[in-house]
C-alpha cells in the first residue's frame, strides 16, 4: 500500500497541493534511505581504517621494543668491552720490540643479536 492510499478521503487526491505535498515526501524519504546507506558505508570504511591504524601502531611498538632492546644489549656490551679495556696491562717499551699483553680479556656470556 502506498502513502497515498492510506486515510486519505477520497477526492482529497484532486488537490495539486497535497499530491505535491505527498510527492515531495516520499522524494526525502528515498533520499533519507540513500545518504542512510551512504553513512553506513561510511562508518564501516572508518571502522576498518581504525583498526589498521590500531594494529600498525601495535606493530611498531612491538618493533620499537625489539630495537630499544637490541640498543641496550650493544651498549651493555660495548660498556663490557670498554671496562675490559681499561683493566689490561699497559706496557710502553721504547725498544724495536713490544711485550704482549699477558692478561687476558674476561669472557662473558655472548648474545647473539638477532
Amino acid at each position: 500500500m502506498r502513502m497515498r492510499d492510506q486515510a486519505v478521503p477520497s477526492g482529497a487526491w484532486q488537490d495539486p497541493a497535497l499530491r505535491a505535498a505527498l510527492d515531495q515526501l516520499a522524494a526525502l524519504s528515498h533520499e533519507n534511505a540513500v545518504l542512510g546507506r551512504h553513512l553506513a558505508n561510511v562508518q564501516a570504511r572508518a571502522a576498518q581504517q581504525a583498526a589498521d591504524h590500531a594494529r600498525a601502531i601495535e606493530s611498531m611498538r612491538r618493533q620499537f621494543v625489539r630495537l630499544r632492546t637490541a640498543a641496550l644489549r650493544r651498549a651493555i656490551e660495548a660498556q663490557v668491552l670498554r671496562d675490559a679495556l681499561r683493566h689490561l696491562p699497559v706496557a710502553i717499551t721504547t725498544g724495536p720490540t713490544r711485550p704482549v699483553a699477558t692478561t687476558q680479556i674476561p669472557r662473558g656470556p655472548r648474545h647473539d643479536l638477532p
